[in-house]
């Protein structure tokens, strides 16, 4: 929530039953959803909307030209204007995003909602921040800490749990830390010169992402040239009949996306906007593995 863009979307019931399905207790939708109202503001009509909650969700006034003609022809196209967040799950749908943002602009994110509130005022919470983990620490079977270095990137330090470790790392870099701590595949493990703790063949397996493209066209007439985060609209399809949920998605963005094609030389232009196609449910699988077992690496994607 303190990265990528401000974009406020409930997860399709069918995403969380499945996990809860696979074994996730407690991620169902049934469970998730009142969460959802427990932690939001929302401006949005609904009485499913929380009101109080310490997320501020707000709804993305339509004041974009290019934005408006793009859910037309969308709707052309076949494509219905629907709304989000309702509760019920849009298969084939166009509509502006609600994004998680305060009314000055500020990010609505997890550190601004519930950190910032009481940094400072609880003897039970300290935030550090600017450290890498380096492995994880047992005592026997137990994980009791972690070890991490320190932001002048010479000296490390140590913390040890009263209770428990909770890796919280993404996708990534959570089957790293494990993995260099010695938990993973055996064998992958002992090629890299890390001591097997836990043969665990399900770490750093069945990597799932969702693989996005850019699209962009110089435009005709200017731009909008403010806007609440510049990605304000979500377009959604499926790509073969009978499916429960979409497996295709559209970002749309006011702005030229071309941090990448621009640093390779490509021309580009100040006056654009763009569809980023990316898979939503995607059917291959991928792995994470250690390159080396240093700490400081990347990992093999």
């Amino acid at each position: 929530s303190s990265h990528n863009s401000c974009i406020a979307f409930w997860a399709p019931a069918e995403d969380l039953d499945e996990w809860a399905a696979l074994g996730c207790t407690g991620w169902s939708a049934a469970d998730c959803y009142p969460l959802y109202q427990r932690l939001e503001t929302n401006d949005a009509p609904g009485d499913h909307h929380g009101r109080s909650g310490p997320v501020t969700i707000r709804t993305v006034p339509p004041r974009d030209p290019c934005g408006t003609a793009l859910l037309e022809a969308c709707a052309t196209a076949g494509i219905p204007t629907v709304p989000f967040n309702t509760g019920s799950t849009v298969i084939r749908g166009a509509h502006w995003f609600q994004i998680n943002a305060r009314e000055d602009g500020t990010r609505s994110s997890a550190s601004v909602s519930y950190l910032h509130p009481v940094l400072g005022k609880r003897p039970n919470l300290e935030v550090r921040t600017g450290l890498q983990a380096k492995r994880l620490l047992f005592d026997g079977e137990r994980c009791t800490g972690v070890e991490y270095l320190e932001p002048d990137t010479v000296h490390s330090g140590t913390v040890h749990a009263r209770r428990e470790v909770i890796v919280s790392c993404g996708a990534i870099d959570s089957p790293k830390l494990l993995m260099l701590s010695g938990i993973g595949p055996a064998g992958h493990l002992r090629e890299t010169g890390v001591d097997v703790r836990v043969d665990s063949p399900g770490v750093g397996s069945h990597l799932q992402d969702h693989p996005e493209g850019v699209i962009m066209w110089e435009a005709k007439q200017p731009m909008a040239t403010t806007s609440t985060q510049w990605w304000e609209i979500g377009i959604f399809a499926d790509t073969e009949p009978g499916l429960d949920r979409p497996d295709l998605m559209f970002h749309y963005g006011s702005v030229p996306f071309d941090l990448n094609t621009y640093r390779r030389g490509y021309p580009t232009s100040d006056n654009a906007f763009c569809l980023t196609p990316n898979v939503t449910r995607a059917r291959s699988l991928g792995t994470v593995r250690l390159r080396t077992r240093d700490f400081r690496d990347k990992p093999r994607v």
